[in-house]
């Protein structure tokens, strides 16, 4: 009988035991320490190049019909713009201009007129639109009022680039006035009809 008892004693001691330890185990468990992973860091990479600078569009100009004077200085305002001015820069850095040049104005039988004066001017202090909302460079700058000739003449221009200050890079388009541009004739000129070619050029010259 004594020994029956001892037994269940140490089997009662044995529960206990275990009992005590899960409950140890459990406490280590839930009290145990959290650990945050050191953060990892990585790269994306793109490598941009610039395209050509290109003249888009290019605008026409309609002096329409006007009574000659036959005096000094007759001076023809505009009548109507068809198009408008449209330059790209997509990353040149170097600066850009635009120049035109115009042929003399002839008649359908080839004679020319001499002494003439094309005046063009823009539809506001600086016509010039950057054509993207989102376009942070500096506008190029526009030539006003800017006489033609048979040589190239600069009309708009935007200087180079530096590190911290983009200038005339994106699209830009360019409105002209028909109103505040002119032809100016002499008084000796014959009536007909006449026609000036404009060459508009855009080159990677800095302004």
């Amino acid at each position: 009988m004594k020994a029956l008892i001892r037994s269940s004693a140490a089997v009662s001691a044995f529960i206990l035991a275990l009992s005590s330890s899960g409950v140890l185990i459990a406490q280590a468990a839930t009290t145990g320490t959290t650990t945050t992973p050191t953060p990892m860091t990585s790269t994306a990479t793109s490598d941009l190049t610039a395209g050509p600078l290109t003249l888009t569009a290019v605008p026409s100009f309609d002096f329409g019909t006007a009574t000659l004077t036959g005096t000094t200085g007759d001076k023809v305002p505009g009548s109507s713009v068809t198009g408008a001015l449209k330059v790209t820069n997509p990353g040149q850095i170097g600066g850009w201009q635009v120049t035109v040049a115009g042929t003399p104005f002839t008649d359908t039988s080839g004679t020319a007129l001499t002494g003439t004066i094309l005046s063009l001017d823009g539809l506001a202090t600086n016509p010039i639109t950057a054509d993207d909302s989102t376009n942070t460079s500096t506008l190029p700058t526009f030539v006003t009022p800017e006489t033609i000739s048979t040589s190239a003449t600069v009309v708009e221009s935007a200087a180079p680039s530096t590190s911290t200050s983009h200038i005339g890079i994106g699209s830009y388009t360019t409105s002209y006035d028909a109103a505040a541009s002119s032809l100016a004739v002499p008084s000796s000129t014959v009536a007909g009809t006449y026609t000036s070619t404009l060459t508009w050029t855009m080159s990677n010259a800095p302004a």
